[in-house]
């Protein structure tokens, strides 16, 4: 694989994440969520992955609540700044930690598919498969996806840990490379989605993911900005960063056909 310098990567990373805003217009602009609300089961399994992340928050919530002096306002008020930086912390352990990211993402593959394969077709006007095969495909792949980035991501971080604890002062560079390494392979889960499109196999989507390595780490590391969010950020996250890894894709890529008409004009 040919990698690009690291100043094309840190432009790569800039263009993503300034492309968040206009992402948001785009989804807006277009209501992607047309479409989106046919499948039946789709709403059940929203409001039921919003029960699940809503039982924590709420659980923290009484919590709170119970051990709050309420009759004083400034004591509620220095404690509610407690209790929402309580929530923050727990929610980047829920989802930092683990490979509870992962499940969420797999559960949450039908959002990825729908927002990936919509934009496309309004930026590029060509059809992308969006049946229920296709689908069905998708989800079967995210699977392999999300267990293999979690897989492989857990032995990376756990060999960073294992050499740098030999040397302490290395520890900040090592935290660093840790929320890189993790950015890569979830973002990577949601920018598969868009080569899987094109028949790109899991190996050759991972190459263009590294030659892309900055669009890769900007929409991993938004991914895991808005799971930070309690209750919306659950929807939120797969719904911008896969419109996001589309829209720029497609703008710096030129990946925008099917893989084996793109092999087949390279061959003429």
């Amino acid at each position: 694989m040919e990698w690009k310098s690291a100043k094309e990567y840190h432009a790569q990373f800039l263009y993503t994440l300034h492309s968040f805003p206009s992402t948001i217009r785009f989804v807006r602009r277009n209501q992607l969520w047309d479409g989106f609300w046919t499948y039946g089961w789709v709403s059940k399994l929203l409001v039921l992955l919003a029960f699940i992340a809503g039982i924590k928050f709420v659980s923290l919530f009484f919590d709170w609540f119970n051990n709050v002096d309420t009759s004083n306002p400034l004591v509620m008020a220095s404690a509610l700044g407690s209790f929402f930086t309580e929530v923050a912390a727990k929610e980047f352990e829920f989802l930092l930690s683990g490979g509870m990211k992962y499940i969420m993402l797999i559960l949450l593959e039908i959002v990825i598919f729908h927002m990936t394969r919509k934009s496309f077709r309004i930026l590029s006007g060509q059809d992308s498969d969006s049946s229920l095969n296709a689908f069905i495909k998708a989800q079967i792949r995210m699977l392999t996806v999300a267990l293999r980035s979690f897989i492989l991501e857990s032995i990376i971080v756990m060999i960073i840990k294992v050499s740098t604890g030999i040397l302490s002062f290395l520890n900040p560079v090592a935290f660093v490379v840790i929320v890189l390494v993790k950015a890569f392979f979830v973002g990577f889960t949601v920018v598969d989605n868009y080569y899987e499109q094109f028949g790109f196999s899991i190996k050759e989507s991972t190459k263009e993911a590294q030659k892309n390595l900055g669009i890769t780490l900007a929409v991993g590391l938004t991914l895991q900005l808005f799971f930070l969010i309690p209750l919306a950020g659950t929807i939120v996250a797969p719904v911008l960063g896969a419109v996001a890894a589309t829209i720029v894709l497609y703008e710096l890529t030129g990946v925008s056909r099917p893989k084996q008409e793109i092999n087949e004009k390279e061959l003429v």
